[in-house]
């Protein structure tokens, strides 16, 4: 799978008469995790909800260097999803029956359910490493489990570019790494690009190639490497945080020591 070119360009996006996002310039690297921090309120989830296209703004997002707007819903389904902060599933479905709606956009009324669907299917399945729960009903999964079965459900919808609002929220911080572990892999194996919102700067850091800082003014403040991002002057901008920037142990990334 080719990874998909996403781009911003003079992009502005409010709610009613309150702007948002302001003059938002940006290139999504291609076959990358893209990480956007920010100070809570900056807009992160909504500069992310626009990217795919669920917001109304101004200006013009490119998905492989095409409006966005002029693909048909269906066949931008096949090349770009979302995972929103608080996905939720109808009462009784399993974990395979929900996994399985990921194959949607990939169907119509001349092509139902195929091998092609199947498989992929499956390989999501083991993936996200929930053999054991396929046929389990979503409602009695933990946190951390649903989490797993939703980017599993992305998986199997197979796009080449996924966006993830907080995948890590309300996780705790074993199952955050597990999750972001399975993000990241996903990146690494069949080359996707990921943009995903994360509050954690530490985390941002360890599981990101790429930081994005939208600011308290819903600018964007920094791009570029954790290491070009996360410095001292950045946070005490864009944060209002002192901190110390050292080296984290694990990753030789940035770490952030709130002083």
């Amino acid at each position: 799978m080719s990874a998909a070119k996403l781009a911003l360009r003079d992009v502005s996006v409010g709610y009613g008469p309150r702007q948002v996002i302001h003059d938002v310039t940006l290139d999504i690297p291609a076959g990358a995790v893209t990480t956007l921090i920010g100070p809570n309120g900056c807009g992160k989830s909504t500069l992310l909800k626009s990217m795919c296209g669920l917001l109304e703004h101004s200006g013009e997002i490119l998905l492989d260097a095409r409006p966005l707007h002029t693909y048909p819903r269906r066949e931008r389904a096949r090349l770009l999803t979302m995972l929103p902060q608080t996905p939720t599933a109808p009462e009784g479905l399993t974990v395979r029956q929900l996994i399985a709606r990921g194959r949607h956009p990939h169907q119509s009324w001349l092509q139902r359910w195929s091998a092609a669907d199947e498989q992929a299917v499956d390989e999501a399945v083991r993936a996200a490493g929930l053999e054991e729960l396929v046929d389990r009903g979503v409602g009695t999964l933990s946190g951390g489990q649903r989490q797993r079965v939703w980017i599993a459900m992305v998986l199997a919808q197979d796009t080449a570019t996924v966006l993830l609002d907080e995948p890590t929220t309300y996780l705790d911080l074993a199952h955050s790494l597990k999750v972001l572990e399975l993000v990241t892999e996903l990146q690494a194996t069949a080359g996707r690009t990921i943009v995903m919102v994360l509050h954690d700067l530490n985390l941002a850091a360890r599981f990101s190639d790429h930081l994005i800082i939208v600011g308290p003014d819903g600018r964007i403040a920094a791009t570029g490497t954790p290491g070009q991002v996360l410095t001292e002057a950045n946070l005490a901008k864009a944060f209002r945080l002192s901190a110390l920037v050292s080296e984290d142990p694990v990753s030789g990334g940035p770490l952030v020591i709130p002083r």
